[in-house]
């Protein structure tokens, strides 16, 4: 086969000689359109080659865009959902009292205790009124009770401060945030006030712990939103602050005191308000818990051995 190919292409290279000895002006006719369509194959391929190039960069543009685009993490499901419920212009009680047997998002903490105690109405629209009610009400208690000249005080009430100013020094001395003097005057105040308004308890050694939870997810949520604010405008200029900016936002940040060099003195004084009415409401379920004799506490030991007896008689005749 290679034979006969070769002999037939020597043939054909012999015959084309011959006729362009014949015709002179053929044979250049020829070369010409032979030239031309070297040009017009290397002009396609030029135009392939450029054309590939930028459906390449076009792409690579195109995939950046999305990167940037797409945030960093997707809220999860149960986010989602939480979202979804806590948002909603009127908040579904039972659905969010549901949610939170799980465990509550970080980010929707402080709305959902604030909810959940029944401090805030489920209703969004009459927050913010409601809110500056409440927190105008609270410093006015103080202004009466608290900010008046030691000598104007009772006995008793004299007394209930003392234990009060012991006590205060003591909660979570080993947490930074508790070291800090403005949080000590704001627990000392909003438990003082809270004993003169509830003589029939006072205060009494625990209703301290009671509250420090209640003041580090509070502060939590002012910190979230300048977060979410600062992350909104320099999350294209600068992605180092806004990873900062998210540490400021956790418990740890929190708990280290460096919250408060971010808090203004009139957003403490509604962390104080808000942690006040939120530990009146838990304590109005609890308060025998606390008066004399303690019959809410001797209570719930009843209820625990009707409930052991139930589920194991064999230890409770072990106990007794």
């Amino acid at each position: 086969k290679t034979t006969v190919t070769t002999t037939t292409t020597t043939t054909t290279t012999a015959h084309q000689q011959e006729e362009q000895a014949k015709d002179p002006q053929h044979s250049q006719q020829q070369q010409t359109r032979l030239e031309e369509s070297n040009i017009n194959s290397s002009n396609k391929t030029t135009l392939s080659s450029s054309s590939n190039n930028n459906s390449t960069s076009t792409s690579k543009t195109s995939t950046k865009s999305t990167t940037a685009a797409t945030p960093k993490q997707r809220k999860s499901y149960k986010h989602q959902i939480f979202e979804r419920t806590i948002s909603a212009d009127v908040v579904d009680m039972e659905e969010l009292r549901r949610l939170g047997w799980n465990g509550i998002p970080l980010q929707y903490k402080p709305l959902a205790w604030k909810l959940l105690l029944g401090y805030l109405p489920a209703n969004a629209s009459r927050r913010a009124h409601f809110l500056v009610r409440k927190r105008t009400e609270y410093q006015q208690a103080v202004a009466q009770h608290y900010n008046i000249p030691n000598e104007s005080r009772l006995v008793q009430e004299q007394e209930v401060l003392r234990q009060v100013l012991v006590d205060v020094p003591r909660t979570a001395p080993d947490i930074a945030l508790f070291r800090s003097d403005v949080v000590r005057r704001a627990l000392t105040r909003l438990l003082y006030v809270w004993a003169m308004r509830h003589p029939a308890s006072s205060y009494v050694q625990g209703i301290n712990d009671l509250a420090t939870p209640l003041v580090v997810v509070f502060l939590q949520e002012y910190q979230q939103g300048r977060h979410q604010g600062k992350t909104s405008n320099n999350n294209n200029n600068n992605q180092d602050e806004g990873q900062s900016t998210t540490s400021c936002c956790s418990v740890e940040y929190v708990l280290s005191g460096q919250v408060l060099e971010h808090v203004s003195e009139e957003e403490m004084q509604h962390v104080e308000a808000d942690c006040y009415w939120c530990l009146t409401n838990l304590l109005a379920g609890i308060q025998d818990h606390y008066t004399s004799d303690q019959p809410g506490v001797q209570r719930m030991v009843m209820r625990l051995q009707e409930l052991v007896t139930r589920v194991d008689a064999d230890l409770v005749k072990h106990l007794q």
